[in-house]
């Protein structure tokens, strides 16, 4: 996706400050976080996995609709608990 040079700050801000929420959410329940796909076609994503684990779950691409999110807490909540 291409972004209009006037937004890109924006863009990058909000995406930046989105990604801190999540990352911190998922560490003080005890998981580990890793920004993965960096310059892919699909764009970053965010994996995490329990700490001690070996296996690294899916979270969300880090695209525009990551923005839409609106309630960080709740939807990082329902997604982990949906492979628990």
């Amino acid at each position: 996706f291409l972004l209009n040079r006037s937004s890109d700050l924006v863009y990058i801000e909000e995406r930046e400050t989105k990604y801190n929420i999540i990352k911190d959410l998922l560490e003080s329940d005890g998981y580990e976080v890793d920004r993965s796909f960096y310059e892919s076609e699909d764009g970053e994503a965010i994996l995490y996995r329990k700490k001690e684990s070996r296996d690294w779950h899916f979270l969300c691409h880090m695209d525009p609709s990551f923005l839409e999110i609106k309630d960080l807490k709740k939807y990082v909540k329902e997604t982990v608990e949906e492979l628990e």
